[in-house]
């Protein structure tokens, strides 16, 4: 469990690094997610969580010698 909780938490950490993520315009913003929560043993929203994903590091350009 705790090599599991360490492996997500490095993921996470590489990805948030990589990349900015920002809600997909069908959510409805943060009052769209908020109104699709759904209350269970976690608190989720009901149809997931659709977002867009941009590289934040620059693709290296190749060069031909």
């Amino acid at each position: 469990m705790a090599f599991a909780k360490m492996n997500y938490t490095s993921v996470l950490a590489r990805l948030m690094g990589t990349f900015t993520f920002e809600l997909a315009q069908q959510m409805g913003g943060s009052e769209g997610v908020m109104e699709a929560e759904n209350y269970a043993i976690t608190l989720m929203p009901s149809k997931g969580m659709w977002m867009h994903c941009r590289s934040r590091v620059k693709q290296a350009v190749a060069l031909s010698v």
